[in-house]
């Protein structure tokens, strides 16, 4: 009976298989994408939820967990921004182009094929790398006045992303 009910667990957890056949198993049809993405990926890899802080899907936190407040969705929203106008003024830098292939093949994985979709803000340290690079392109790219306010509001997201995770980190850990 233990059994069963674990199997059930894992399978509402992991979703429902794209096939039985091997590797197609791990294929998850149900995750949605839309939150995976927006949640997940440039969400909680970014900036951490208050609720179910550091959770694990396998120990009680819920497959989705949405922000409590608009303004972490505002900040999520100008930081992708910056990030795809940092991957367009770079599009033609070869050290860029090498890592957005690497981008590419994790988001194959984790959204297209749905791999570990549910949990895909642990896999963050697969491709934030990138942003570094990507922003620092954008402001290779930009001159005078704008250069200088792009450069000011990246600063006041780091230190903005430094304060508000380290206190949640902070909290959760004392």
């Amino acid at each position: 009976m233990a059994s069963i009910r674990h199997t059930q667990f894992v399978n509402k957890i992991s979703g429902r298989p794209l096939s039985d056949k091997p590797f197609l198993c791990w294929i998850n049809a149900d995750a949605s994408r839309w939150n995976g993405i927006v949640d997940g990926l440039f969400g909680e890899s970014i900036q951490l939820h208050r609720q179910y802080l550091l959770g694990d899907v396998f120990l009680g936190r819920p497959l989705e967990i949405h922000y409590s407040s608009w303004i972490n969705y505002a900040l999520e929203a100008v930081f992708v921004i910056l990030f795809f106008a940092g991957l367009v003024c770079g599009r033609k830098d070869r050290i860029l182009q090498m890592l957005l292939s690497w981008f590419a093949i994790d988001l194959v994985i984790h959204v297209v094929l749905g791999f570990g979709l549910n949990e895909v803000s642990i896999n963050g340290g697969h491709w934030m790398f990138i942003i570094p690079v990507a922003l620092a392109c954008l402001l290779k790219k930009l001159q005078g006045r704008t250069a200088q306010c792009t450069g000011f509001v990246i600063k006041l997201f780091t230190i903005y992303l430094w304060g508000y995770n380290g206190y949640l980190v902070a909290s959760y850990l004392l």
